[in-house]
């Protein structure tokens, strides 16, 4: 039998400063450089083992920054977090830079339909950062009737492609723009988003600030005709350092001139942005 101890009859305030549970700093300073080694998150893409992503001061702040430049956030913005925090998309797209951004992040242990809902009535989310089957969800099924969404101004789905008939569907059925964005682990993670007022179905946008992007042709390494379906080549200061203690996978992935080869076909429709098919990240 487990026994507690009863609570001591104190009024506990409902926030305490860090330093009334930890007591003063104590701890000196410690200098970072912007390529040291901030964060070490385990990617296997599709098909592959996982890999140690190397991941740096300077690719994180960056791609914050690179978001925030496309798509702002202020004080007046609310969004809901129901992607773990552990996992790149949710610790950079949620996380940081929602905190950085200066909105109210409302956070979720897990993905409950009803109690999503229930969260966006409740708090005013503006807007939803979320996989594909979290955008299908409410865009189907009756119960998005019985919840006031009227607030949510922007659904933007990543992790797996979202076609252009679904994106369509939940757009009309939510109220907003229902749009994707393009990243990967190893982009720290973002590098296309679609900006407010430029969806276009099916595609995942343009690319971030500082950001380039090719279309090369596996079969001749060249860049592949205007319009055409090749691998998708990013550079610019949100790709990773490299795979922890991995050479031969950090060779195969980043060349010399500092080309991410994300192993994912696409390609770049009208107006430069960018459309992708199934990964194949391994």
């Amino acid at each position: 039998m487990i026994h507690r101890s009863p609570l001591p009859d104190v009024e506990i305030p409902a926030v305490l400063p860090r330093t009334a549970l930890l007591g003063p700093d104590r701890l000196d300073p410690v200098p970072v450089d912007p390529d040291d080694v901030v964060a070490l998150p385990y990617s296997s893409g599709t098909t592959g083992g996982p890999k140690g992503v190397v991941l740096t001061h300077r690719n994180l702040v960056v791609n914050v920054e690179q978001q925030l430049a496309t798509s702002p956030l202020g004080s007046g913005e609310v969004l809901v977090a129901v992607l773990p925090f552990l996992h790149i998309y949710g610790m950079q797209v949620l996380m940081s830079r929602g905190l950085h951004g200066g909105a109210t992040v409302v956070t979720l242990p897990r993905f409950d339909l009803a109690r999503y809902l229930r969260v966006h009535q409740e708090h005013g989310v503006t807007r939803a950062y979320v996989a594909p089957p979290i955008v299908l969800a409410p865009a189907r099924h009756p119960m998005v009737r019985q919840y006031d969404l009227s607030s949510l101004r922007k659904v933007t789905s990543g992790a797996a492609p979202l076609s252009a008939d679904p994106a369509r569907a939940a757009s009309a059925r939510l109220g907003c723009e229902v749009v994707q964005g393009y990243g990967m682990t190893e982009l720290s993670p973002v590098s296309h988003t679609t900006p407010a007022g430029d969806f276009v179905p099916g595609s995942v946008g343009v690319g971030l600030p500082d950001t380039e992007t090719r279309i090369v042709d596996p079969a001749t390494g060249e860049d592949a005709e205007e319009g055409a379906d090749g691998e998708i080549w990013v550079r610019g200061p949100q790709v990773m350092k490299g795979y922890r203690n991995n050479p031969v996978a950090t060779a195969l992935t980043l060349d010399d001139q500092g080309w991410l080869h994300t192993a994912d076909i696409g390609h770049v429709g009208a107006g430069g942005t960018c459309s992708w098919s199934t990964g194949s990240r391994s």
